[in-house]
């Protein structure tokens, strides 16, 4: 049965654009919950994620919170991913 997660990915940096440019859709178990930028040095974008397992949710929630930070020009690799239940 699948569950909802929460998934938060930090990156270090701030977006170069302001919005998230046109790009790959979102899978459709992650919906994103919001973005917080802390001046030049860190951003961490916030998701619900539906998934069997936090394994699970820890690969769908990054890769596809990895598609709007590319999209954001973010680093390629994120600081951490925490996740809750």
């Amino acid at each position: 049965m699948d569950k909802t997660w929460g998934v938060a990915v930090e990156y270090q940096g701030a977006p170069v654009t302001p919005y998230p440019e046109e790009g790959p859709a979102l899978d459709e178990r992650v919906e994103l919950a919001s973005m917080t930028v802390d001046g030049t040095s860190k951003t961490r974008i916030v998701a619900s994620v539906t998934a069997k397992t936090e394994d699970e949710a820890r690969e769908i929630g990054a890769a596809g919170i990895a598609g709007l930070a590319r999209n954001l020009r973010l680093p390629a690799e994120p600081v951490r991913v925490l996740i809750t239940d």
